[in-house]
């Protein structure tokens, strides 16, 4: 992290030895003394766009403002693309802390296919952004694990609809998802003959009854959906196998006692 008592400090040095009072370096670069003020005490930090300006004035490079020591920055503000191998993680965050929104947005486009550089600069960027440059590295096959956190929960649900129209698990997304989300994401696929079993903690219990009896009319088998169904699909999918005059053993350990009390009686020809 930049220390702004010592980029103050040399801000007033650089300043002094110009001979120039706060109010002229002020003026120089369009702003109020008060500014300039609190970057010499270290209060504040200036502006990245004001970085060039004032290494210009003073006849140094911006690095020699900040005290040396970050390429990403140096970069940055002399308009020059910014690869990988240019700096360290600790550089990367450093900078994203001072550039502009718009700048860490060009930053991320040009590092995003080092996956570690991109998460370091995802908390410096705006939910659209974010969701766009997933959607891009989802599209190109890869890991949009560590984006999902800082993505709008629309474009999560989205994303990870995208990935399973592609024949992708996203079951990674989902604890990020809105339920109806889930449900979509069961359906597509339910539809494609692919299971559904890890999705199951996270889908709107209706939706899921919905599926389970879907399921048990088409005589398939639902043991690993009946912890998470709710009582009024139990009873459901018990009448229906009843009537079709099918077993209800796994069913009995989740029924409630309603449920179970109509069960014995049909048993007993009561």
């Amino acid at each position: 992290m930049f220390d702004t008592v010592k980029i103050g400090k040399r801000i007033a040095e650089l300043r002094k030895k110009r001979d120039m009072t706060q109010f002229e370096l002020a003026d120089r670069l369009g702003i109020s003394y008060q500014a300039v003020s609190n970057w010499e005490r270290g209060n504040s930090m200036p502006d990245i766009a004001k970085l060039p300006e004032l290494a210009e004035i003073f006849g140094v490079t911006v690095d020699e403002i900040l005290g040396g020591g970050n390429p990403v920055v140096e970069k940055v503000t002399a308009g020059e693309p910014v690869q990988p191998a240019d700096y360290t993680r600790e550089e990367l965050k450093e900078a994203a802390e001072v550039l502009r929104p718009s700048q860490v947005e060009k930053l991320a486009g040009e590092v995003r296919e080092d996956r570690e550089s991109l998460l370091t600069l995802v908390p410096f960027l705006d939910e659209e952004t974010v969701g766009e440059l997933a959607t891009q590295l989802a599209q190109e096959g890869g890991d949009v694990t560590g984006l999902v956190p800082f993505m709008a929960e629309e474009k999560v649900d989205e994303l990870a609809l995208l990935l399973e129209q592609g024949g992708k698990n996203a079951v990674s997304l989902v604890p990020f998802m809105e339920e109806k989300a889930v449900g979509e994401l069961a359906a597509l696929r339910v539809k494609a003959g692919r299971s559904i079993n890890d999705l199951l903690p996270f889908m709107e219990k209706k939706k899921l009854g919905e599926t389970a009896l879907a399921k048990v009319l088409r005589g398939e088998d639902i043991t690993a959906m009946l912890p998470f169904l709710g009582d009024k699909a139990l009873g459901a999918i018990t009448k229906e196998k009843l009537a079709r005059g099918e077993s209800i053993t796994e069913l009995l350990p989740f029924l409630d006692d309603s449920t179970l009390r109509e069960y014995v009686k049909k048993a007993l020809g009561r």
